[in-house]
């Protein structure tokens, strides 16, 4: 097979879309990454607010109704960020997973064109072997001694 120049630009062209999929699962990992460092400070601020609330309520003897409730009302909001955020997060994972796949695809199609280039490489290699040695074959041949064509 002769690795002719339509598959070596089919070559460049499965390299160039395998760099395309590397950067963007670059975008997708660095989308997650920030999904769940959302995710981790929402949580955080979420649990600083509930320590305030607790102590809050230990150091004074008397809250008031309208405390408690804008207090319930916060942490609703709280829980509902941040299965929002969580939800974020999954989606993000989603789609960091399905990039992952894509570039497996990608590789793997490159990683054909550059097998199929390597072995057209040896066996150009072989053949180049092969005709040296039979030019080298009729060399030895044709000075033997005795031969009929002296």
């Amino acid at each position: 097979m002769n690795f002719d120049r339509s598959l070596q630009r089919l070559l460049r062209l499965r390299r160039s879309l395998e760099r395309q999929e590397e950067l963007k699962l670059a975008v997708a990992s660095t989308r997650l990454q920030s999904a769940r460092s959302g995710l981790d400070q929402a949580r955080d601020a979420s649990r600083h607010g509930h320590d305030a609330l607790n102590q809050q309520l230990t150091e004074v003897d008397s809250v008031g109704g309208a405390e408690l409730q804008a207090a319930a009302l916060r942490h609703e909001i709280e829980r509902e960020r941040g299965r929002h955020m969580l939800a974020a997060v999954e989606a993000a994972q989603t789609a960091h997973r399905e990039q992952c796949a894509a570039l497996l695809a990608r590789t793997r199609e490159r990683e054909v064109l550059d097998i199929l280039r390597e072995h057209d490489e040896s066996a150009r290699r072989s053949e180049s072997v092969r005709r040296e040695q039979a030019a080298h074959d009729e060399i030895f041949l044709l000075r033997r001694p005795g031969s009929s064509d002296h």
